[in-house]
């Protein structure tokens, strides 16, 4: 099964118009346990069919009751309409005990998922911003007492005793700082955005659009390209008064998307210095690109700038990541 590749700002869309309809809805956040040890033990490859077992043993729980969304890497949400905190809970606990009965990482490498749960019906007022807040914080709770369990929000127990700092979500830390900063952002005005991937494209300017509850919506001045970026992802803004335009500095990245050829929001941010000048790799065997259907060829990454200056474009999967083999960075034709 192939799950919906939408970001977070679709998904704080979504749960939005069942808000202002006043319908009910509830909310996981799924973060996997171990992960890392798949990809790091058995290379990107087995970590990308990792993934695909997960969202299909998601999806055999979920069936057409829900709708699930990856927020990037191992995170994954879900929306569930008209389920209660009670209801989603069960659910949820279904999807944790599946995909531990699956092993979707191998007998030798047990990968789990923590859970947090949130519904509208234990959360009655607050934007989708704060339900989703919510989930991700009884998200962290999980993490923090063991992993591969499930935790629901409640306000008797999460706001008497708030998590330490370290595990408060991202969310409730970067809406606090752009809220701070949004007020003195004129519209129009430029801006540059950080990190973007690749890197040259940090020098680009955008102009700044508009403001919603959710999201700062931009749009690229040498083009009519838009980008709305969830203020939950938005860790920084810089002034530099009329100087030079604003930072808006990123929990994560905006990565260009070949197959989508357009901008897309990614939680992992790249590697500093030069390792991180085309964003985050993955390892394949050479005949994935053919596998995709994509044309193009492998160059060598230490002759990078000399095939990108001959017309080439790296290409970039819809996890956001390049393709490497043996030494090789996949290109395609522009």
């Amino acid at each position: 099964m192939a799950f919906p590749h939408s970001r977070l700002v679709r998904h704080v869309a979504d749960v939005s118009n069942f808000l202002v309809r006043k319908a009910g809805i509830a909310l996981l956040v799924i973060d996997l346990d171990h992960f890392k040890d798949v990809n790091d033990t058995k290379g990107h490859p087995e970590g990308d069919a990792c993934l695909q077992r997960v969202v299909k043993v998601i999806g055999g729980v979920l069936g057409r009751k829900g709708i699930l969304y990856r927020w990037g890497g191992d995170e994954f949400a879900v929306s569930l309409p008209d389920f209660s905190t009670d209801e989603a809970h069960a659910t949820a606990e279904r999807i944790r005990r599946t995909v531990e009965e699956a092993k979707p990482g191998g007998n030798d490498l047990p990968v789990t998922t923590s859970i947090g749960v949130s519904g509208s019906d234990r959360k009655t007022s607050g934007s989708a911003e704060d339900l989703l807040a919510a989930a991700d914080k009884a998200m962290y709770r999980s993490k923090h007492q063991g992993k591969n369990r499930v935790t629901s929000w409640s306000a008797a127990e999460f706001e008497k005793a708030d998590p330490k700092p370290e595990t408060t979500p991202r969310s409730r830390k970067a809406n606090a700082t752009v809220a701070n900063h949004t007020d003195n952002l004129a519209k129009h005005a430029k801006v540059r955005i950080a990190p973007i991937v690749p890197r040259e494209h940090e020098q680009s300017e955008f102009m700044f659009m508009e403001e919603s509850d959710e999201c700062l919506t931009f749009q690229k001045i040498d083009s009519q390209r838009t980008i709305d970026i969830p203020k939950s992802f938005i860790e920084k803004i810089h002034k530099y008064g009329d100087s030079r335009p604003a930072l808006i500095q990123l929990i994560g990245r905006l990565q260009w998307v070949s197959k989508k050829r357009n901008f897309d929001l990614f939680r992992e941010k790249p590697p500093a210095g030069p390792a991180g000048a085309y964003g985050i790799g993955k390892d394949v065997d050479n005949s994935y690109p053919v596998r995709l259907g994509v044309q193009g060829k492998f160059g060598r990454e230490d002759r990078l700038p000399e095939i990108l200056g001959r017309g080439a474009s790296i290409f970039y999967d819809s996890d956001g990541m390049y393709l490497r083999w043996a030494g090789q960075v996949f290109v395609v034709a522009t």
